[in-house]
């Protein structure tokens, strides 16, 4: 049986960068339009017969993905799901949202489209009763690459770490709170 890991938060908490870890390490997925191609595969039921790692940032363009479509989806064809929730520092997330991608208009909709992610997410890992791990920014940003020995061990991923493969990571909070060693603006 493969293993089908979904990489799922709220836009702006490191689903891309997450996503892109396990692209390098071998799972099978499209890391240009990571929303896209799994499920494209799904609909069109080609999945691969490997092991595969699909991403959803809520909402993307708008819409919320139905999790539990795809979580089931992937269980009808034999794979077991793991899921990764992502999180990041609230600041972070909506000072992004407002400032940088302009995902909402203000900071009170931002709180609110953060909070509706993680409600449908947690409501739908546990209607599904999914197996996943919480990965914090934060944790790649102050332990970046250790944080991936454990992210794989704690999904019970067996595989040899390619360190040389991994991407890089850029502490994108620092923008918001300034650098460690600077003022705070």
């Amino acid at each position: 049986m493969n293993t089908a890991i979904i990489v799922v938060g709220a836009e702006s908490t490191g689903t891309t960068f997450t996503h892109k870890i396990f692209l390098s390490q071998g799972l099978c997925g499209n890391e240009f339009d990571p929303q896209g191609n799994i499920q494209d595969l799904i609909h069109n039921r080609n999945l691969p017969s490997e092991d595969v790692c699909m991403r959803f940032s809520l909402p993307h363009d708008g819409h919320y993905p139905n999790l539990r479509f795809f979580i089931n989806e992937l269980r009808n064809r034999n794979f077991t799901v793991k899921v990764v929730v992502c999180v990041r520092d609230l600041h972070c997330i909506v000072s992004s949202h407002v400032n940088e991608m302009k995902h909402a208009r203000s900071k009170k909709e931002a709180l609110g489209k953060v909070r509706l992610a993680y409600e449908l997410i947690f409501s739908s890992l546990s209607a599904m009763e999914t197996e996943y791990i919480v990965m914090p920014y934060e944790a790649h940003a102050l332990c970046y690459p250790s944080t991936v020995n454990r992210m794989f061990a704690y999904l019970g991923l067996d595989r040899s770490i390619d360190h040389g493969a991994l991407p890089e990571f850029e502490n994108g909070n620092e923008k918001w709170y300034g650098r460690p060693d600077s003022e705070t603006p």
